[in-house]
């Protein structure tokens, strides 16, 4: 028992430890593609060439490993960075809960944005162009945002209380799949055939479902107990607690 004990806490900790560089390299990474749409617009270009997000995505994912290894565990990524107690009472909570809750969005947000940028990277070079549309990167931001207030409303109490994890999935996944498909008609992501939507529909359930087990899996190797998208909230009620 105490050699399992030992383990749950270890998986925590590396869990915890990546969850932190993974945000900040997911941060890194929006920011950075965000600042070249921009400068390329300004200077008025296109897109972002898929080079240069291979290139941000690598250097991205080298500053993960790094801050990984230099990490004590803690990076800060909640109201602790900011000086506020978890015991304070009144304002001060009110702030720690202010700030988790900015930090989380934010997070989340960055996630997904890189998650959607690297994916439709990968397609376009597939698809033989050389970059990605500034129009695609600003409808993929603001997604991320939206995509990030549905896994609020969908994956904590504090929406809807009391739902079984399938019709929370359910909740999620039918906004996200018609927002994205919506948007992918009108900036013409794909063919407006029926061919074309239904291959849209194909890779979005399997990135769809990618992404599910691949949560599913990172949470058991962690030695945490995980219930779906859920797990999160769960997750920062045990530290609350």
């Amino acid at each position: 028992m105490m050699i399992a004990s030992t383990e749950g806490k270890i998986g925590r900790k590396f869990a915890d430890r990546l969850e932190d560089v993974k945000a900040y390299a997911s941060m890194i990474f929006s920011g950075a593609v965000m600042l070249f749409a921009v400068v390329n617009a300004i200077n008025g270009g296109e897109g972002v060439s898929v080079r240069v997000i291979t290139v941000l995505a690598v250097s991205c994912g080298l500053v993960m490993i790094a801050g990984f290894r230099g990490t004590s565990g803690d990076a800060g990524t909640s109201a602790r960075k900011y000086g506020i107690k978890e015991t304070e009472e009144g304002r001060g909570a009110f702030m720690k809960k202010f700030i988790d809750g900015v930090v989380a969005v934010k997070t989340s947000a960055c996630m997904i944005f890189s998650g959607t940028i690297i994916l439709f990277s990968i397609i376009n070079a597939l698809s033989g162009k050389t970059d990605v549309p500034i129009k695609t990167i600003a409808s993929l931001a603001v997604l991320a945002i939206f995509c990030t207030f549905v896994q609020m409303v969908a994956f904590t109490d504090i929406f809807i209380k009391n739902l079984s994890y399938v019709l929370r999935m359910a909740v999620f996944f039918v906004p996200v799949f018609a927002i994205f498909a919506a948007v992918g008609w009108l900036f013409k992501w794909f063919p407006a055939e029926v061919e074309g939507m239904v291959t849209f529909g194909v890779i979005f359930l399997i990135v769809f479902a990618g992404a599910t087990v691949g949560f599913e899996i990172y949470y058991k190797m962690s030695g945490r107990k995980y219930d779906g998208l859920l797990g999160e909230y769960r997750k920062n009620k045990e530290r609350e607690n």
